[in-house]
Protein backbone atom coordinates (compact mmCIF):
# COMPACT_ATOMS: atom_id res chain seq x y z
CA UNK A 1 0.00 0.00 0.00
CA UNK A 2 0.99 3.77 -0.40
CA UNK A 3 2.23 4.84 2.52
CA UNK A 4 1.71 9.24 3.16
CA UNK A 5 4.33 10.11 0.16
CA UNK A 6 2.85 11.50 -2.18
CA UNK A 7 3.86 10.94 -6.01
CA UNK A 8 4.77 13.68 -8.20
CA UNK A 9 3.82 12.36 -11.90
CA UNK A 10 4.29 13.96 -15.58
CA UNK A 11 1.45 15.75 -17.25
CA UNK A 12 -0.93 13.72 -18.52
CA UNK A 13 1.39 12.13 -21.17
CA UNK A 14 2.36 8.25 -22.91
CA UNK A 15 5.92 9.48 -22.69
CA UNK A 16 7.99 12.15 -20.41
CA UNK A 17 11.36 12.14 -18.89
CA UNK A 18 12.65 12.51 -15.09
CA UNK A 19 13.81 15.29 -12.71
CA UNK A 20 15.49 14.89 -9.56
CA UNK A 21 14.12 14.92 -6.11
CA UNK A 22 14.16 14.65 -2.66
CA UNK A 23 14.13 11.39 -2.94
CA UNK A 24 15.27 10.77 -6.52
CA UNK A 25 16.39 7.36 -6.47
CA UNK A 26 12.90 6.07 -5.38
CA UNK A 27 11.97 8.23 -7.76
CA UNK A 28 13.90 7.81 -10.75
CA UNK A 29 13.11 4.12 -11.33
CA UNK A 30 9.76 4.35 -10.73
CA UNK A 31 6.65 4.17 -13.49
CA UNK A 32 3.04 3.95 -12.63
CA UNK A 33 1.02 1.65 -14.77
CA UNK A 34 -2.85 1.81 -15.22
CA UNK A 35 -4.85 -0.73 -17.08
CA UNK A 36 -7.13 0.13 -20.33
CA UNK A 37 -10.01 1.76 -18.67
CA UNK A 38 -12.65 -0.33 -19.69
CA UNK A 39 -11.50 -2.48 -17.32
CA UNK A 40 -12.52 -0.65 -14.84
CA UNK A 41 -16.42 -1.61 -15.60
CA UNK A 42 -15.53 -5.63 -15.82
CA UNK A 43 -16.92 -7.58 -12.71
CA UNK A 44 -13.96 -8.49 -10.11
CA UNK A 45 -13.25 -12.06 -11.75
CA UNK A 46 -13.14 -10.64 -15.39
CA UNK A 47 -10.96 -7.42 -14.46
CA UNK A 48 -8.35 -9.76 -12.09
CA UNK A 49 -8.04 -12.32 -14.67
CA UNK A 50 -7.64 -8.78 -17.60
CA UNK A 51 -4.75 -7.86 -14.81
CA UNK A 52 -3.15 -11.16 -14.78
CA UNK A 53 -2.46 -11.65 -18.14
CA UNK A 54 -1.42 -7.56 -18.89
CA UNK A 55 1.03 -8.31 -15.92
CA UNK A 56 2.23 -11.32 -17.87
CA UNK A 57 2.32 -9.31 -21.16
CA UNK A 58 4.40 -6.21 -19.36
CA UNK A 59 6.94 -9.12 -17.57
CA UNK A 60 7.55 -11.15 -20.95
CA UNK A 61 8.30 -7.55 -23.01
CA UNK A 62 10.67 -6.31 -20.09
CA UNK A 63 12.20 -10.33 -19.94
CA UNK A 64 12.27 -9.68 -24.19
CA UNK A 65 14.21 -6.70 -24.65
CA UNK A 66 16.03 -7.44 -21.52
CA UNK A 67 15.21 -5.22 -18.82
CA UNK A 68 15.75 -5.92 -15.14
CA UNK A 69 12.53 -4.99 -13.07
CA UNK A 70 10.07 -5.12 -10.80
CA UNK A 71 6.24 -5.20 -10.35
CA UNK A 72 3.62 -4.35 -7.65
CA UNK A 73 0.15 -4.43 -7.74
CA UNK A 74 -1.48 -1.31 -6.05
CA UNK A 75 -5.29 -0.67 -6.12
CA UNK A 76 -5.82 -1.33 -10.05
CA UNK A 77 -2.22 -0.25 -10.59
CA UNK A 78 0.92 -1.34 -11.12
CA UNK A 79 3.99 0.01 -10.13
CA UNK A 80 7.43 -0.77 -11.89
CA UNK A 81 10.64 -0.35 -10.67
CA UNK A 82 13.68 -0.25 -12.79
CA UNK A 83 17.17 1.19 -13.37
CA UNK A 84 16.62 1.19 -17.11
CA UNK A 85 13.74 3.72 -17.37
CA UNK A 86 14.28 5.13 -20.37
CA UNK A 87 14.48 1.66 -22.59
CA UNK A 88 11.74 0.56 -20.53
CA UNK A 89 9.48 3.80 -21.74
CA UNK A 90 10.22 2.25 -25.24
CA UNK A 91 8.97 -1.34 -24.70
CA UNK A 92 5.41 0.09 -22.96
CA UNK A 93 3.66 1.81 -25.78
CA UNK A 94 3.85 -1.96 -27.29
CA UNK A 95 2.46 -3.84 -24.29
CA UNK A 96 -0.98 -4.87 -24.84
CA UNK A 97 -3.48 -4.22 -22.36
CA UNK A 98 -1.89 -1.05 -20.74
CA UNK A 99 -4.49 2.04 -20.40
CA UNK A 100 -1.52 4.46 -19.63
CA UNK A 101 1.78 4.64 -17.93
CA UNK A 102 3.85 7.57 -16.02
CA UNK A 103 6.91 8.23 -14.84
CA UNK A 104 6.86 9.30 -11.67
CA UNK A 105 9.32 12.50 -11.59
CA UNK A 106 9.62 12.93 -7.42
CA UNK A 107 8.18 11.45 -4.02
CA UNK A 108 7.72 14.39 -1.36
CA UNK A 109 5.45 13.74 2.49
CA UNK A 110 1.84 14.33 1.27
CA UNK A 111 1.21 17.63 2.70
CA UNK A 112 0.32 20.73 1.19
CA UNK A 113 3.50 22.42 1.46
CA UNK A 114 5.89 19.81 0.75
CA UNK A 115 3.95 18.45 -2.40
CA UNK A 116 3.90 22.31 -3.74
CA UNK A 117 7.77 23.17 -2.86
CA UNK A 118 8.33 19.90 -4.27
CA UNK A 119 6.34 21.17 -7.07
CA UNK A 120 8.48 24.51 -7.85
CA UNK A 121 11.22 22.82 -7.39
CA UNK A 122 10.65 20.50 -10.31
CA UNK A 123 8.61 22.34 -13.05
CA UNK A 124 8.72 26.49 -12.18
CA UNK A 125 11.54 26.90 -15.26
CA UNK A 126 9.27 24.82 -17.57
CA UNK A 127 5.80 26.49 -16.59
CA UNK A 128 7.11 30.18 -16.49
CA UNK A 129 5.52 32.39 -18.30
CA UNK A 130 3.16 29.25 -19.63
CA UNK A 131 -0.24 29.00 -18.49
CA UNK A 132 -1.35 25.82 -17.17
CA UNK A 133 -3.39 23.39 -14.66
CA UNK A 134 -2.35 21.00 -12.32
CA UNK A 135 -5.01 17.67 -12.34
CA UNK A 136 -4.80 15.03 -9.61
CA UNK A 137 -5.75 11.98 -8.19
CA UNK A 138 -5.44 10.93 -5.06
CA UNK A 139 -5.50 7.68 -3.18
CA UNK A 140 -4.81 6.34 0.32
CA UNK A 141 -4.69 8.64 3.53
CA UNK A 142 -5.12 12.47 3.24
CA UNK A 143 -4.39 15.16 5.67
CA UNK A 144 -5.56 17.84 3.74
CA UNK A 145 -8.94 18.49 1.92
CA UNK A 146 -9.70 19.85 -1.81
CA UNK A 147 -10.29 23.19 -0.60
CA UNK A 148 -6.93 23.65 1.19
CA UNK A 149 -4.72 26.22 -0.96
Amino acid sequence: MIDQKASIVAPPAKKTTEVVSPEADKAANLTIIRIGGEMTTKAPRTRQRYQQAMRRNLVEALNRNGIAHSLDMVDARLLLRTEDRPAALGVLPRVFGLGSFSPVEAITDATVEAIVRTGREIFADKVKGKRYAVRCKRIGPRTFSALDR
